[in-house]
């Protein structure tokens, strides 16, 4: 497979990459080197719908020339058109069938093979002019093939977990918070009726006390008048 030049599985691509890099002092894993590969190409893409759409040059995409030169060596890459009441709006650049498996001739890098090309010139993208349902439903398909679509997925997956259990975790909290709000009327319910209670407890024993002294005061004068007559 190597002895041609050609490689037929992405993960040996970017393991290859990888050492390269790290042979230049630039650290990177397969991984990482594949995710740069897969933004820079969604840049280019958007930078050719951008270009189609209002024909501006201005935005910018690095390694545009080196980027068209690797796709332009992929024939199954093209750009399907959609089709509506006889206006056509050009959609993604679609990719092979599979992203798995795919074609870099090595022996030809990119960006050294000497041929001019422009991120304007359009002549390695195929337009499909009339499109059929079927080809519509494929161009709707793409972000499902999309080889980063199943990690957005997968991240998706993830984040709607979070969310559901921060969702869980603000309903107890609203539940608990809830029951302590309810504790707490009761509880100053309970306690203005037990001041109300302590209250009419101390006018009933201030009234018994001085019921008493009232009496002993009459006891007193009694005794006074008794100890005059004497």
């Amino acid at each position: 497979m190597l002895d041609s030049g050609i490689i037929t599985t992405q993960k040996k691509l970017w393991e290859l990459v990888s050492k390269d890099m790290n042979r230049k002092g630039y650290y990177y894993t397969g991984a990482q080197c594949e995710n740069k590969w897969k933004t820079l190409k969604r840049n280019y893409r958007n930078k050719l719908e951008k270009l189609d759409k209002y024909g501006s040059k201005k935005r910018h995409c690095p390694f545009e020339n080196e980027i068209t030169e690797i796709l332009s060596k992929r024939p199954q890459e093209s750009m399907f058109s959609k089709s509506f009441n006889n206006s056509q709006k050009f959609s993604r650049i679609t990719k092979n069938n599979s992203d798995q498996y795919f074609e870099i001739n090595l022996n030809e890098p990119p960006g050294f093979s000497g041929t001019e090309t422009s991120v304007s010139d359009k002549s390695h993208i195929k337009i499909i002019q009339n499109v059929d349902e079927e080809q519509l439903l494929q161009s709707a398909d793409y972000i499902m093939q999309d080889s980063s679509a199943p990690q957005i997925v997968e991240e998706l997956v993830e984040l709607r977990k979070v969310i559901t259990k921060q969702n869980r975790t603000n309903t107890e909290m609203l539940r608990q918070s809830n029951e302590l709000h309810s504790k707490i009327v009761q509880y100053l319910d309970g306690a203005a009726q037990r001041e109300t209670q302590n209250l009419e407890l101390e006018e009933t024993r201030m009234e018994q006390q001085n019921e008493v002294i009232k009496q002993m005061k009459i006891q007193n004068a009694l005794l006074q008048k008794l100890l005059e007559k004497i």
